[in-house]
């Protein structure tokens, strides 16, 4: 640790760390993303070979170059190792139906079909790997260190789909477990030591609700433990929250650690060498309690090396800590390089360490700014402050999207253009949530009155926080979405700008020129993304598991379902599809029926759009009310007892209503024409309602056909196809979903009716255009 906490002058030993452990990094990330595992120990050794002829060039580059090929080789065969010799195993279990044997390692937790706890399998002959396993009864309370023995049938996490599979990797957990029988429980005589960081973590959770409530509680729960699952539960917030660039703020960062850490040194009345003796502890327990989540780890490690680094009397080095921090969480588990989580949070810690410095001393330049900062009159203290706290925020902000617009960009398919602005003004309210919200549950867990009054200052916090998210985030510019060839463009070009802008010296240094050139080719690139298509469009979009479909004129905009179990959320995908194309309200909104994969998106779709009508079947729930609850009073209800003919711009559209009863039955069936183009739309009707529905309603040959039900082997029967004779058939369905969609009885009638078939798990979102004659479909 001491050699790594050199000082900055003599710090040479330190960064030839950072770069031989950059490239290790490097390595495993190729390995993940780009190599193929065949060629994997091949290329490894390769650059091994060449990192050695290095060390007998004599140049001046040849050490350099030394460490980046041995490092790169060492990420690259340790990533081969490791799915060799560890993964491998686990991956022969995949599919397998046997008796396991499990050590509970978290609390049992109630799900929509059962219930769920976390698990460390034993069974002799199988690898010792984390798994979560699915029960049957949701009520049985389990607790870490009690045995489970039952018989199961095994997955893997990776084969799970929707986007949550490189989520469970990245922490370690590698097989899914469903209970098929019986199951036999030990119960843990006491409470093992080894998992007392569960045991806080859950105390911590089971006093929050009695603190905060609403969303209030959603956020203190990601900021102090990192459990997200209630604000995941939360579409619409975290869409807010992406739109406004604030999403990476209930993640737990360096800001959160360094407060505990500031917390610990104020219970200890600043003795620096006590406060550096707690703070280790509290730090390493704190990573615990979230879970050693990739972020968390990230901010712990450099926060351990800060500590040592002032006992050691060191200035320390934060490229060397965050690649140390790095090499930790790719040595210990390489497949967290796919997280999400590790790459924003390192490469937002990236941008501010490398530019912080030049982005502050750029803006402080600024002629207008620079005229300030010099103001010599009355106030002019104070105006100084303020301007340094601005300049602080606002340059913190820019240095961090450095590196996270682009992973934004793959990810999200989005860049938040707010997000300095929204930075600026709600990053402090996080502080006070997390230090009051700590001291809330501190108090709580002594006295619960006394704790609801400190937690009032928290829950405020949050509130202000969450409000300023949902505010900016409805502006339809507080993000541009990068589906659109022209914003992509515009990227490229804006990081084009500034580098050339970085690079070069004297007056070409201003930064109001780069920003103005962006600027302008943002408005030229929006202006161009927005000239529609005057053909009739229809694109079922990629929501996972589930159907979400627009139909669009270059005028109107008609969606039919919305939901699904994609990441980000159906109506996220939705909004962020409409919003590319310029759109800012829907002039049809319909629901075919109201289960969660053909509406959970509703929400942010009536929140974010000025939905002028929306269609629902005539069936009083729970989820028609779910739905209903959502929509703004002014929007028309419309429940379609009887057939609906709508004029929507140019677009005709026709709602049947159910011809037939059950849940899946019970809904609506939607054919969009313009022309004599049509798209056909059934839901998750059977062949029953099918057949029902072409008996009692005259319907037209399709150029497009949505599959019904996913292509469930119970729908799109072959007398159906027979009647509207689709030319193109898109199944919108998850990949690797647990019900087998689409069957192969569907995609073998679609093939002897000659119709293409196109599937959003494989194509992504698909988008079929008519042409000019409205004579056939061409698919984009």
């Amino acid at each position: 640790m001491q050699a790594l906490c050199a000082e900055k002058k003599g710090g040479v030993g330190l960064r030839k760390f950072a770069y031989l452990a950059f490239p290790f990094a490097g390595g495993v990330f190729a390995a993940a993303y780009i190599m193929p595992e065949s060629a994997l120990l091949f290329s490894g050794i390769i650059l091994a070979a060449g990192g050695i002829a290095f060390l007998f060039i004599k140049t001046a580059a040849s050490p350099r170059l030394t460490r980046i090929m041995f490092g790169a080789s060492c990420g690259i065969i340790w990533f081969f190792l490791y799915n060799y010799i560890l993964y491998a195993p686990v991956t022969a279990l995949d599919g397998a139906r046997t008796e396991i044997r499990a050590e509970v390692i978290s609390f049992s937790e109630k799900t929509e079909y059962g219930g769920a706890v976390r698990a460390r399998l034993l069974s002799e002959g199988m690898p010792r790997v984390k798994m979560v396993v699915w029960l049957k009864d949701g009520e049985l309370p389990l607790r870490p260190g009690d045995i489970m023995q039952m018989e199961a049938k095994l997955t893997l996490s990776s084969q799970q789909g929707s986007g949550i599979e490189d989520y469970y990797r990245g922490l370690g957990i590698y097989l899914f477990a469903g209970q098929s029988g019986g199951i036999d429980v030990i119960k843990a005589p006491n409470t093992p030591l080894r998992y007392a960081h569960v045991y806080i973590a859950h105390g911590v959770r089971s006093l929050l609700p009695k603190l905060f409530s609403g969303r209030e509680e959603g956020v203190m729960a990601a900021l102090m433990i990192g459990d997200r699952r209630q604000l995941n539960n939360d579409p619409a917030l975290m869409y807010a929250l992406q739109r406004s660039g604030l999403s990476h703020l209930i993640s737990v960062s360096g800001t959160h650690v360094s407060f505990l850490v500031s917390l610990v040194s104020l219970t200890v009345l600043r003795r620096r060498r006590l406060a550096n003796l707690l703070s280790i502890p509290a730090v390493l327990l704190f990573m615990a309690m979230t879970g050693f989540s990739p972020g968390v780890v990230r901010a712990g490690i450099m926060q351990l090396f800060i500590i040592a680094a002032a006992e050691l009397q060191r200035e320390p080095d934060p490229l060397t800590s965050l690649s140390a921090a790095l090499v930790v969480l790719l040595a210990v588990n390489p497949f967290s390089s796919r997280s999400v989580s590790l790459q924003l949070s390192f490469a937002a810690t990236l941008g501010l360490i490398l530019f912080s410095g030049k982005f502050h001393s750029a803006i402080r330049n600024i002629a207008p700014v620079k005229r300030l900062m010099e103001y010599k009159g009355p106030l002019s203290k104070r105006i100084r402050s303020l301007l340094n706290f601005v300049i602080a925020g606002f340059s913190a902000t820019l240095c961090a999207m450095v590196f996270t617009v682009p992973l934004g960009a793959v990810h999200f398919g989005s860049v938040s253009l707010a997000a300095p602005f929204s930075n600026l003004i709600a990053m402090w309210s996080v502080t006070v949530a997390f230090c009051a919200g700590i001291i809330a549950v501190a108090l709580g867990m002594i006295w619960l009155p006394l704790g609801k009054i400190a937690a009032f200052a928290a829950g405020s916090a949050s509130g202000y926080f969450t409000g300023v998210a949902e505010r900016i985030g409805s502006f339809g510019l507080s993000a541009v979405e990068t589906g659109s060839v022209y914003m992509v463009v515009w990227l490229l070009s804006a990081y084009a700008i500034f580098l050339v802008w970085f690079i070069m010296k004297g007056a070409f240094r201003r930064v109001y020129l780069p920003a103005g050139v962006c600027a302008a080719l943002m408005c030229l690139c929006l202006l161009l993304s927005w000239t529609r298509s005057r053909d009739m469009t229809v694109a079922a979009l990629d929501v996972g598991q589930g159907s979400c479909t627009v139909i669009t004129d270059g005028r109107t905009a008609v969606v039919v379902d919305c939901g699904g179990d994609s990441r980000p959320d159906a109506g996220a995908t939705a909004a962020a599809y409409l919003r590319g194309l310029g759109y800012e309200s829907i002039d049809a909104l319909i629901f075919t029926h109201l289960h969660d994969d053909h509406a959970n998106g509703a929400r942010i779709l009536f929140e974010q759009f000025d939905v002028k009508c929306a269609i629902l079947p005539n069936v009083r729930d729970e989820e028609s009310l779910e739905v209903e609850k959502y929509a703004p009073k002014e929007t028309p209800m419309i429940v379609a007892e009887d057939n609906l003919v709508i004029r929507a711009g140019e677009l005709d559209i026709r709602v049947y209503k159910p011809v037939a009863g059950g849940s899946n039955e019970d809904g609506l069936g939607v054919v969009c024409s313009r022309g004599g183009f049509d798209a056909v739309i059934t839901g998750d009707m059977g062949a029953v309602s099918e057949m029902l529905l072409v008996a009692l309603n005259p319907l037209p040959d399709a150029e497009v056909l949505i599959v019904g039900h996913h292509g469930s082997e119970y729908s799109t029967s072959e007398e159906f196809l027979g009647v509207i004779k689709p030319e193109i058939a898109i199944i919108s369905v998850g990949a690797l979903n647990r019900y087998g969609h689409p069957s192969a009885g569907v995609l073998e009638r679609l093939g002897a009716h000659s119709a293409r078939v196109l599937r959003t798990d494989i194509n992504g979102t698909v988008v079929i255009r008519s042409d000019q004659a409205y004579e056939r479909a061409r698919a984009e």
